[in-house]
């Protein structure tokens, strides 16, 4: 059974009838841990959101919760598991669970639950007898979840699965540190599409080019690594003129490669969309871990984050999918974070391409 819950955060509650019985079954309410860890997300949006990205701290973001019926979720085969030592492990694991599961990635899904809602009607269902924490909460027949910002009504809300549910159905158990930085990265989402819904619409769009994209061509793929290497090195770099031309050598070496593969301008754009949109995303996860932890005066020690400086410095030609776009386009932003303090302010050029942005702070427009 699949189960979500959205939230919104606007006062003004419509009066629904109570949920019934769908086929012999009521919705099930969410387990007290899956509210605390829904709500240490909505206190750090709250708190730290506005240190991440300007305006995120306010910004009224719907979140949708849900409970895959098996398999491990895909957020994590799209944040990297898919690309983990430990994916064998994983799928040797469910396959001992369930054995006749030939698709270990499958979802069925059940009920989605809504809280306060503006403007929300039938099919949504008042839940009677529990809440979040004083709020009521709705619900009705969940149609495909998934991880990502999805649009109900006139809002893009952030969507993610439950932290009970992925650890009960996955051998790879989540900390909850890391499941609500990995909530704050889908409700990131979110605040794209509400925000800058032109360049989120853009973004979605170039995955139509997925399949034209040269990820299996072996000097690529080695000129991707370099690119990897040489940003984790900035990131890395003992001073800011050190990270300032280890940041020229990336955008050179990006501009050989593309040259060298006699890469489509469209699928040049495709490299920059997604990596404003999963770069930037992944960007928000992380330094939201980052910060959570400095405030609370502990060294951030998160083994998926220490996986991604892994693959990005060692590996990022060879990952599949989306993935390199999540960890490229992260690594740019942060070393924009230290090029420049204005480049997330600086309305004129905040929906340019990363790499623009970064050729500008390092004086190479035109590159």
């Amino acid at each position: 059974m699949s189960v979500a819950l959205f939230i919104c955060t606007v006062a003004k509650q419509q009066i629904l009838p109570q949920a019934k019985k769908s086929g012999g079954e009521s919705p099930p309410a969410l387990l007290q841990t899956d509210k605390e860890q829904l709500k240490e997300a909505l206190r750090l949006q709250q708190t730290l959101g506005d240190e991440i990205w300007p305006g995120f701290s306010h910004a009224a973001i719907p979140i949708i919760l849900f409970n895959p019926l098996r398999g491990i979720p895909r957020t994590l085969v799209r944040g990297g598991i898919a690309n983990s030592p430990l994916r064998g492990q994983a799928l040797q694991r469910l396959q001992r669970v369930d054995p006749t599961d030939v698709s270990p990635w499958s979802f069925s899904e059940k009920w989605e639950y809504l809280l306060a809602a503006k403007t929300m009607s039938l099919p949504w269902l008042q839940i009677s007898g529990d809440d979040f924490f004083g709020q009521p909460y709705l619900a009705r027949p969940a149609s495909d979840p998934e991880y990502f910002a999805v649009l109900v009504g006139d809002k893009w809300a952030g969507s993610c699965g439950t932290l009970s549910h992925m650890n009960s159905s996955s051998p790879l158990k989540l900390p909850p540190g890391f499941y609500v930085v990995a909530l704050l990265h889908e409700m990131f989402h979110a605040f794209q599409a509400n925000s800058w819904p032109e360049r989120f619409r853009s973004a979605q769009e170039v995955y139509r080019l997925e399949k034209e994209y040269p990820y299996s061509d072996e000097v690529f793929m080695t000129a991707w690594n370099q690119e990897g290497a040489i940003l984790d090195a900035a990131l890395k770099a003992a001073t800011e003129e050190s990270a300032r031309e280890q940041g020229k050598q990336f955008l050179s070496l990006r501009q050989k490669r593309r040259q060298a593969a006699k890469l489509a301008a469209g699928l040049i754009g495709f490299e920059c969309e997604l990596e404003w949109l999963e770069g930037l995303a992944k960007y928000a996860e992380i330094r939201f871990y980052d910060l959570a932890a400095a405030a609370k005066g502990t060294t951030p020690n998160n083994p998926f984050h220490s996986w991604d400086r892994v693959r990005l410095k060692n590996s990022l030609g060879g990952q599949e999918g989306d993935m390199r776009f999540y960890l490229s386009g992260y690594a740019q932003a942060r070393l924009l974070d230290r090029l420049t303090s204005i480049w997330k302010s600086n309305k004129k050029s905040l929906l340019r391409p990363l790499e623009e942005q970064l050729a500008a702070a390092l004086g190479m427009e035109g590159h």
